[in-house]
């Protein structure tokens, strides 16, 4: 089973090769463009991914990896750490709520098209709402 895992990352990595060569050296032309760009991104991250699965597979033996599992598994359900991601996505959505008002701020007076003021500042009505909606939905649920 291992090996057959081994060589799906392996065709993986190819396939990420080729299609980043593809996008990079093949597809030059200006009314590819963007298919180019598609290429280089789409093939990078499958290079990545392949390479990153076939050297974790070849390296790490199955028991340590069925620890790690275990272990990982046990670090996700602690209370202590759920409390974390919870506080910390709190404020995240506070920080990115000013943040994002900035940014709409300053793309009005640096004269930007009003097409993009509005999707930054659609972003944060959806956010907002988001905010009112899960906090209201999972306030009835506990």
């Amino acid at each position: 089973m291992k090996k057959r895992k081994l060589w799906l990352y392996a065709i993986l990595t190819v396939a990420g090769a080729v299609l980043f060569y593809l996008g990079e050296f093949v597809l030059v032309s200006e009314a590819v463009k963007q298919i180019s760009g598609l290429g280089i991104g789409l093939g990078a991250a499958l290079f990545c991914l392949g390479l990153g699965k076939f050297f974790d597979d070849l390296l790490v033996s199955k028991t340590e990896g069925e620890t790690m599992k275990r272990r990982i598994a046990i670090e996700r359900n602690d209370e202590r750490n759920i409390r974390l991601k919870e506080k910390v996505g709190a404020k995240v959505n506070q920080v990115l709520i000013y943040l994002l008002s900035i940014l709409v701020l300053t793309l009005s007076f640096m004269g930007a098209k009003s097409v993009i003021i509005l999707m930054v500042a659609a972003i944060i009505f959806i956010q907002l709402f988001l905010t009112i909606f899960l906090f209201n939905y999972y306030g009835k649920r506990m």
